[in-house]
């Protein structure tokens, strides 16, 4: 079945909108604080490193390694989600793993900023003026990171099949559009989609084991095959590839690997 990732303009809003969906199609609905929550143990950690690395001003490799460890542990996280079908996700990042999967529908929900501050005034009890700030300093924040994670601003409308405005309708008509659009023909699983989201699965489950003992690596899909990209003088390249093999055997999984090493 489709998966359906709902990026969020506003929190509340999104939340609503993924909910609706969810219960229409009878889709599970996860959100991004849940998926960090349950990995606590890896992404706590993961962005702590980055953020200290980047307001450390530290060393160029430091900050590279702290920032590739968050980006394959929520990569890894977010994958497994999409990996089970009949998911509605609703946050932020999870746009960004699924670009060449069409089997995903991509949405972005947006609200007028009025409705954002009069619900922010509700929910903190402050002015409009504060509240107003407030959503604005979130907001930079949000793009902000998306830079410095993904080279990309997460408001870039090329990132969505679908971006809704709900200044002009209500949560229930943004879930119905959501709802009849995933079941357009274009939306459903093929064998290629499908095989391409094993592959995504599979590269995030080999970069996060690998990295505790190779910092600099990188797995991606090219060509249906994993591609593992080293960065540095590192040579137990027979120790790594009995470490893959089990995995692969493992999961029962037979997939063509190339190992790319590049030097400092």
């Amino acid at each position: 079945m489709p998966i359906i990732t709902i990026s969020r303009g506003s929190y509340s809003h999104g939340k609503k909108v993924a909910e609706s969906v969810a219960g229409k199609l009878g889709y599970e609905c996860v959100s991004r604080e849940a998926i960090l929550e349950s990995s606590h143990q890896f992404i706590t950690p993961a962005m702590e490193s980055f953020k200290a690395a980047h307001n450390s001003h530290s060393s160029t490799d430091t900050y590279a390694y702290a920032k590739e460890k968050y980006r394959a542990y929520v990569r890894k996280m977010l994958i497994e989600c999409f990996h089970k079908d009949n998911v509605v996700y609703h946050g932020f990042e999870g746009q960004f793993f699924v670009q060449e999967i069409s089997h995903v529908l991509k949405v972005r929900v947006i609200a007028d900023m009025d409705i954002r501050v009069a619900e922010e005034m509700s929910r903190k009890g402050i002015t409009a003026l504060q509240a107003r700030k407030s959503l604005e300093k979130d907001d930079a924040a949000h793009h902000r990171w998306s830079h410095y994670i993904y080279g990309r601003d997460n408001a870039d409308p090329s990132l969505y099949d679908m971006v809704i405005p709900l200044h002009a309708m209500d949560v229930d008509d943004a879930a119905e559009i959501i709802c009849r659009a995933v079941k357009r023909p274009c939306f459903q699983p093929t064998s290629t989609s499908q095989n391409a989201m094993r592959m995504l699965w599979l590269a995030a489950r080999v970069q996060v084991s690998l990295m505790e003992d190779i910092p600099f690596v990188k797995v991606d899909v090219e060509n249906k095959e994993l591609v593992i990209t080293i960065k540095g003088n590192w040579t137990d390249g027979k120790k790594m590839m009995t470490r893959i093999s089990q995995m692969m055997n493992e999961e029962k999984e037979s997939v063509g690997i190339k190992v790319r090493l590049i030097g400092h």
